[in-house]
């Protein structure tokens, strides 16, 4: 595009066609248009130059700034805002082509937006993007190590979507996100909220900001949109305030739009009734614990309210395809071996919970975790008082470290825990889920949390590569009990 379709009162003598655009000063941009953000570590009118020598012809600054010669400076007021309105302009208004479904929440984001990928691909032609990576035809395309990527980033993406044909997108959205604006220019059709926990406070600061962040998603949503929240959380009545548009609800509460009765669980699936507008409809499905029967629930009631049949929905959902790490168990005929991303007290909460339902009373509970460097501190003695309640064995290990020390994030997780007899400190994350298996009984459940199936770590110098959890019990069952590992 012509630099004066971008900016319409540009009236410079040059007049280049704009063929990419960056936020990243090393990033290649040919014939690009570079925006200089202003954000929390960094100030981008500091690496003009660089983003020149990657091919930048043009630059859109807030700052009184001197440029190369021969670079055409667009000043604006505030280069975030005029990225977002760029960005769509520029990508022909990517959203608006398809549905987009958007889960916000402290957990169960990434679960949620599955099962609505899941459910929907039986109809149409649906991708997923979040914590995982984007997902278009049940192919991963790139890993990105953000829920929710810079705007850029994330409107390129959505292009992506939009040009391989797909009708909808399942997309996670993130209280930092919102925060920063990243997401303010997708059109989106059906906000999720799952629930509000302590998580992200070195970040916020409090949980009343932690919250206002999160509502900014149901704030901004367009004419006909619907909001569907979690009516049995506690900031549910702060959502459905907040919400400017159709709001329905789900969960237990007797007031819920769609509730959810007659919760029975197992290790390997689960069934409940679900009560929509007078209609009892049962579901089975080999999802497992109840947090996923609100996930699922949640996905059910977002589809639903874009116009797809509930009952088809439900049919589907006998079995969804979750290898995502959520709940996610590593069969072999020795014990129950469960990984999950939880990372926050309300999600370790939860598995210890379903742990225990699924546990009999004469076995342990074994789990094995630690927590992200450079993150929230304070959350992590409340890991260690929830382990303590539900657990018989506590291995601490390396989480996503970055420059901190494991065996000092380790020891302020365990100022939470009471009973220090139960602990160990194994830094080292294989040789901690190898130590779990092996200490392991036949019946006994081993929790392997934190991490999901993430295949890196990151430390000071960068990411290092990492097995899986999932690959490092399979790994450690062979080694002690000769079952089958992978290829």
């Amino acid at each position: 595009m012509k630099l004066s379709e971008l900016f319409p009162d540009y009236n410079g003598q040059d007049n280049p066609v704009i063929d990419s655009l960056a936020v990243d000063s090393r990033e290649p941009n040919p014939n690009g248009l570079f925006f200089c953000i202003t954000g929390l570590r960094s100030d981008g009118h500091r690496y003009i130059d660089q983003a020149v020598r990657q091919g930048a012809v043009a630059v859109v600054h807030s700052a009184e700034t001197d440029l190369p010669a021969g670079v055409i400076g667009i000043r604006v007021a505030d280069t975030s805002e005029e990225l977002l309105r760029v960005t769509n302009l520029f990508y022909a208004y990517p959203s608006a082509a398809m549905k987009i479904y958007a889960v916000t929440g402290t957990n169960g984001k990434t679960t949620t937006a599955y099962i609505m990928e899941n459910l929907l691909s039986h109809v149409e032609r649906c991708a997923y993007n979040g914590t995982v990576g984007l997902r278009i035809n049940g192919q991963l395309q790139e890993g990105i190590h953000m829920t929710t990527p810079d705007n850029l980033t994330l409107t390129r993406m959505i292009a992506q979507v939009r040009d391989a044909g797909c009708d909808s997108l399942a997309m996670e959205i993130s209280s930092h996100a919102l925060d920063q604006r990243r997401a303010d220019n997708v059109a989106v059709d059906v906000a999720v909220y799952t629930n509000l926990t302590h998580e992200h406070l070195d970040y916020h600061g409090t949980m009343a900001s932690y919250c206002e962040a999160k509502c900014r998603l149901f704030r901004g949503l367009k004419s006909g949109a619907v909001s569907v929240l979690n009516r049995d959380d506690a900031y549910y009545e702060v959502f459905r305030a907040a919400s400017a548009v159709r709001t329905v609800s789900y969960g237990m509460h007797p007031e819920s739009t769609y509730r959810i009765s007659d919760l029975s669980l197992t290790a390997t699936g689960s069934h409940f009734i679900l009560h929509y507008d007078g209609a009892a409809y049962p579901v089975e499905t080999d999802l497992v614990s109840a947090v996923n029967m609100y996930n699922l629930t949640a996905a059910l009631a977002a589809v639903h309210e874009a116009g797809h049949d509930l009952s088809a929905m439900i049919a589907r959902a006998a079995h969804i395809e979750m290898n995502i790490g959520r709940f996610q168990a590593v069969p072999n005929q020795h014990c129950t071996v469960l990984v999950d991303f939880a990372h926050t007290p309300d999600g370790f909460e939860k598995i210890y919970a379903f742990a225990k339902e699924i546990t009999s009373p004469q076995n342990r509970i074994i789990t094995v975790f630690g927590s992200a460097g450079q993150r929230d501190k304070l959350k992590r003695p409340i890991l260690g008082a929830v382990s303590d309640r539900y657990c018989d064995r506590i291995i601490l290990c390396e989480d996503d470290i970055r420059d901190e020390d494991p065996v000092v994030i380790a020891a302020e997780i365990a100022e939470g825990i009471e009973h220090k007899e139960k602990v160990s400190v194994i830094a080292d994350r294989y040789e901690a889920i190898a130590a779990a298996i092996r200490e392991s009984a036949p019946g006994d459940t081993v929790l392997l949390l934190s991490k999901g199936l993430e295949r890196h770590i990151p430390k000071a110098d960068g990411d290092e590569p990492w097995m899986g959890d999932d690959r490092a019990a399979k790994k450690a069952l062979h080694e002690f009990y000769g079952e089958a590992a992978d290829e």
